[in-house]
């Protein structure tokens, strides 16, 4: 899952991944199941996850779904954002504040090229510690800034198949 052409690559604090987790991404269930988005519980997540953000997401194409998922992990329980975009379609009744469990469907993304799986965006950040996740603002770029959250190697979190 790769960034979205014409999308603007910056570097960012970044969690790298772990060396105990597989290099390979195919050993982790992904979120998409050819055109199909579904969610994805996190490794160690406590409760459902829920939806933080529904629409445009400056900086990448389609529409997007942002879900906050707690996870406990070594530094205790932390929250966790997905992020899905290039979203061509969301299911009725993605909502903010909606509760989401595994296999959830989000909706579908966009046809891709001949013989490829359609793209996706799909990144993972882990928020700061005293960041408030329902105080984020889409249009202020809260979801991507630097100073809310860290981007996170989706392997450290995803469940192994």
């Amino acid at each position: 899952m790769e960034a979205s052409p014409g999308r603007a690559r910056t570097e960012h604090d970044r969690i790298e991944r772990r060396p105990d987790r597989p290099a390979d991404p195919a050993k982790y269930r992904s979120p998409l199941d050819g055109a199909v988005v579904r969610l994805v519980r996190l490794e160690h997540q406590e409760g459902d996850a829920e939806v933080l953000y529904v629409g445009e997401l400056e900086g990448f194409a389609g529409r997007t779904v942002v879900t906050l998922h707690p996870v406990r992990d070594s530094g205790g329980l932390r929250e966790y954002l997905a992020i899905f975009a290039n979203l061509a379609h969301v299911e009725p009744g993605i909502v903010r504040g909606k509760t989401l469990r595994d296999a959830d469907r989000l909706g579908t993304v966009g046809a891709g090229t001949a013989g490829e799986k359609p793209p996706l965006d799909y990144e993972i950040r882990r928020l700061r510690t005293g960041v408030a996740a329902r105080s984020l603002d889409a249009g202020e770029g809260d979801f991507l800034a630097d100073a809310r959250t860290v981007g996170c190697d989706q392997r450290n979190v995803l469940p192994l198949r």
